[in-house]
């Protein structure tokens, strides 16, 4: 933890922080620590976990100031702002400081009697620049220190708001510290008492983009000029952390359970007979194609993505003594929570790691969208959030335990596939050897490519009049879809979220896949029409469903460090399209030509107000997910960068954070979970909102999908480009994200754009079932 040379670092105050059920709080927090202050000076609460007699009676005694965080909806609504008024106008039981930020800053004005009003322009996830009013900053403040102390009369902040401050009616005990500049409306940016240290700020210094931020929050420190003895425990097993600490903490284990078994084998002879072909698929489709529960997690284009360079192949089948764990939100039928059930489970399947191999084993599967009902609070301490409008068709979860798989390195040429199994820490060695040799056996990699067909070289089914046309039914059709947007951007307006990321299922009752075979038949035309570096083919053959998912999003990877990594894609444009060979006087010319192009449209994304502003909101969000289980430890290393793939350029953003000791990789997930990049900002609002927006369930799709290795690492991505099959219905998903910019008509092309990239591989699994 940095502490800032320029502040008196005598002064350690006691801060409590509210939090108003926003997605950016914990960016908070992680400023206090950077600051200094430790984790027995900081008491994070909900505004409504606690009454207000509480709060003063057995909270305040033991605070020195108090930050109030940002939150949707209106501070004039109790269900909005709980307690905070009462903390805003509580002159005789809090003498301390007072920070409000965005909706806190907007509370601070409406208790003196201000008006808030709607902005004529939301702004939301976008750099704006701020002017301060230097005088009044530092005038009556101890020892002359302003809030804007050390800061540049004018500097950049990100901004998330729908409501502002009115210049109207402004109450006569506050004053005006700094105003927004530019092309938008100098709207008041931050705001003081003028008898009591109570400060206000509109924007979010909390921000990866804001600048100044921890400055700011020092310099209110350095105000509060007076800190007592660390919080006594009993009060801080009161915080949020707290009592989640207890929920989620990992078991630890002296002695591993298991023990991994490895053979090593180079794949030079896999693929088409000139070697150079799809290994991945030739492997899968020479050792599995008979699998009646074939688990496949495809880096079908591991040269796309540095992130994707490993294939697993296991099966879920049963005959051997494997386990497959279905849950149903709608059941819970464990007596704790779910997540801390998985918890346990990861705790006890334990066994050693093998180098450059993430998957040595363990739990394998997928998480469902509605799985959100298990891990995010919808009013207080114990509540779960509602799961959708109707009950999920198929389990909101399924986990198979897989004690022996293949996995393929594509980060070596040629090759390499590495035969695994796991057996007891306690099997005799010989005993332990002999079961190596009979795996390897069963597992033979040394294909013959005169008998093995490449998928990616196959042949697609003619487009004959005989084959059934694509035809998918929309739960939110366009014009539905269009009202839906319109409803979503009036909550925005309203201030009820920042971001909305809504999304649709298209359905076809007859056309899905009926047995393994099928199901492969699906993904294998899917993955070469839009091969992905997280890919994916799982089918559950006893109850006939089937995931089959072309993602090219990372959710969350934990590695064997303990470092956990997220990669939120937020932004999209197509490639230029690559020039065919030609007999063009001037090849050289047209490529050139073409790569400038090609260029252009990267920088043109790079450059999108719009789309960066869906990024940053979205990377905010994940900061502050992270910072609930690795507070001060989280790191921005890639800031919206463009990735180019085969027919994309990306806006990717790299975010990483290493995990308390106490925190597995189930709690990791689970405190990140559902992405935010499939939900918007603030995340439970939205999510709520969401529900009454989208008319079902979205099942599988939006949630997450990959493992839990027994070598304590984890790599799961985000189900999207996804078909979906149960008992022969197929579905797929579609959607984007909505904010107040966010043109109707642009939004819906979009949805038909991202279905596109899985339309295409169905219709050639149609036309092939069809021509048999």
């Amino acid at each position: 933890m940095a502490v800032f040379d320029y502040f008196d670092t005598t002064y350690h105050p006691r801060t409590l922080l509210v939090d108003n059920y926003d997605s950016y709080t914990f960016n908070l927090l992680q400023l206090l620590l950077e600051l200094g202050q430790t984790d027995d000076q900081i008491l994070i609460i909900r505004n409504d976990q606690y009454t207000w007699e509480h709060v003063r009676d057995h909270i305040l005694p033991f605070i020195d100031n108090i930050i109030i965080s940002p939150g949707p909806g209106n501070p004039l609504c109790k269900s909005d702002f709980g307690i905070c008024h009462d903390l805003i106008r509580s002159s005789g039981s809090f003498e301390g400081p007072i920070l409000g930020v965005c909706l806190g800053h907007q509370g601070i004005a409406a208790a003196f009697g201000g008006y808030i009003r709607q902005c004529v322009v939301p702004v939301h996830g976008q750099i704006c620049t701020v002017r301060v009013e230097e005088k009044k900053d530092k005038s009556g403040c101890p020892g002359g220190i302003g809030l804007f102390d050390g800061v540049p009369p004018v500097f950049k902040v990100v901004r998330y708001h729908s409501l502002t401050v009115s210049e109207d009616e402004f109450p006569e005990s506050l004053e005006v510290l700094a105003r927004a500049t530019g092309s938008v409306k100098t709207l008041i940016m931050a705001l003081r008492h003028k008898q009591r240290n109570i400060f206000g700020v509109q924007f979010h210094p909390e921000s990866v983009c804001s600048e100044y931020g921890a400055r700011i929050v020092g310099n209110f420190h350095q105000i509060t000029r007076h800190s007592g003895p660390n919080i006594p425990k009993d009060v801080l097993a009161m915080s949020l952390r707290a009592s989640d600490s207890c929920v989620w903490q990992r078991k630890a284990v002296s002695e591993r359970q298991m023990r991994v078994v490895q053979r090593s084998v180079t794949l030079a002879n896999c693929g088409n007979n000139n070697g150079s072909g799809d290994v991945g698929g030739a492997l899968f489709e020479h050792l599995y194609s008979a699998d009646p529960m074939p688990l496949w997690l495809d880096s079908a284009r591991p040269a796309d993505s540095a992130a994707a360079k490993l294939s697993v192949m296991a099966s879920a089948a049963t005959q051997d003594g494997g386990i497959t764990v279905r849950y149903s939100v709608a059941d819970r039928r464990v007596s704790i929570s779910f997540w801390t059930w998985m918890q346990r489970m990861v705790d006890c399947t334990q066994a050693g790691e093998v180098p450059g191999v993430g998957f040595v084993g363990g739990w394998l599967g997928y998480f469902g969208y509605e799985m959100k009902a298990e891990c995010m609070a919808a009013a207080g301490p114990g509540d779960r959030l509602g799961s959708g409008n109707e009950a999920a068709p198929m389990p909101d979860a399924q986990l198979s335990f897989v004690d022996r798989c293949m996995v393929v390195d594509h980060s070596v040429s040629p090759p390499v596939a590495h035969v695994l199994a796991l057996v007891a820490a306690n099997r005799p060695q010989a005993k332990h050897k002999q079961h190596q040799q009979q795996q390897e056996g069963k597992e033979d990699c040394r294909l013959d490519p005169s008998t093995v067909e490449d998928p990616l070289a196959a042949p697609c089914a003619g487009n004959s009049d005989k084959s059934t046309p694509v035809d998918l039914q929309a739960d939110l059709g366009c014009t539905a879809y269009l009202g839906a947007i319109a409803r979503a951007q009036e909550l925005i307006a309203q201030g009820e979220t920042y971001e909305v990321c809504l999304t649709t299922q298209f359905r076809a009752s007859t056309l899905g896949p009926q047995t393994s075979q099928q199901m492969q038949q699906l993904y294998r035309h899917m993955r070469l029409v839009n091969p992905a570096p997280f890919g994916a083919l799982l089918w559950y053959g006893d109850i006939s469903v089937g995931i089959a998912s072309c993602s090219p999003e990372r959710f969350l990877s934990v590695s064997s460090g303990r470092i956990v990594e997220m990669k939120p894609i937020k932004g999209t444009c197509a490639r230029a399209p690559e020039p065919k060979p030609t007999k063009a006087p001037n090849p050289m010319l047209l490529r050139a030509q073409w790569l400038e192009d090609d260029r252009q449209r990267a920088q043109d994304l790079r450059m999108n107000a719009k789309e960066r502003a869906e990024n940053l909101m979205i990377v905010d969000l994940i900061r502050h997910d992270l910072n609930w289980i690795a507070p001060g430890r989280v790191k921005v290393t890639r800031l919206m960068d463009i990735e180019s793939y085969a027919s994309v350029h990306q806006m990717v953003t790299t975010v990483r954070a290493q995990l308390d000791k106490h925190v597995g990789a189930v709690a990791a997930l689970a405190h990140c979970f559902p992405p935010g990049s499939m939900t918007g900002a603030p995340k439970l609002r939205t999510t709520q909102i969401l529900d009454s927006l989208e008319p079902g369930s979205r099942g599988v799709y939006s949630g997450c999908l990959g493992y839990f290795s027994v070598c304590g690492r984890a790599d799961w991505s985000v189900v999207i480009r996804t078909a979906v099959v149960q008992c022969g219905e197929l579905s797929v998903g579609a959607g984007g994200a909505l904010t107040i910019l966010s043109n109707a008509q642009d939004e819906w092309a979009e949805v038909e754009t991202k279905l596109q990239a899985v339309l295409p591989g169905i219709q050639r699994y149609i036309n092939e079932i069809d021509s048999i």
